[in-house]
């Protein structure tokens, strides 16, 4: 698949930054540095301004999605010529949760649904593909984690067609790294209401 590869590494304190530095000499690879923590929505932002492709995609990169499933929406997207695909981990009945990740991620979902007239199941997919022009036309603000909200929503508001795939998902658990938790879950309803309301432009 022809792709270029952007890694953003939101300072990083692990062993990251030597990796990064050392053995990925890929010209496919483009990486970006950020001298402190700034947050996923301020890397996702960071990302987007340095793509060429057509086709842009999000994947967290902490192992709970496998690289290899992109190739499930890459096929979609060029068959169907589809603007955005989300890789559903809630329409493949094998997948298992934690179970407070599953009921967030379901009122979240709920949420989204009832606000916006659709019919997702998994909004808070960490795989995620646009085409590139669709992307440039939502103006995205976030600076944490709830830029998973504010990209939903304002797809939907715009009226784009969201195609869900089942995709297999790894869950983490918190002593593995997974940091997301209540107030997370919060700010993301919050930022839902905000853009129903347009008080995010």
């Amino acid at each position: 698949m022809p792709k270029e590869i952007i890694v953003i590494d939101d300072g990083s304190t692990d062993n990251s930054r030597a990796i990064l530095e050392n053995e990925i000499s890929d010209p496919q690879v483009k990486i970006n540095y950020n001298e402190k923590n700034e947050g996923k929505g301020v890397a996702l932002r960071k990302g987007f301004a340095l793509l060429q492709g057509d086709y842009v995609v999000i994947q967290d990169a902490d192992f709970e999605i496998s690289p290899k499933e992109l190739f499930k929406l890459q096929m979609l997207a060029s068959r169907d010529n589809l603007d955005v695909i989300y890789g559903s981990r809630l329409l493949n009945g094998k997948n298992k949760f934690h179970f407070n990740s599953y009921l967030g991620n379901k009122i979240l979902t709920f949420i989204t649904n009832i606000l916006f007239s659709a019919n997702l199941t998994d909004m808070e997919t960490p795989l995620k593909m646009f085409k590139k022009d669709v992307l440039k036309d939502i103006n995205l603000e976030s600076r944490g984690f709830e830029i998973e909200a504010e990209i939903t929503a304002k797809l939907l508001r715009r009226n784009y067609k969201i195609t869900e795939v089942p995709i297999v998902y790894y869950p983490r658990s918190r002593k593995e790294g997974k940091k997301i938790g209540l107030m997370d879950g919060l700010i993301a309803i919050f930022t839902l209401l905000k853009c129903k309301f347009n008080l995010l432009k």
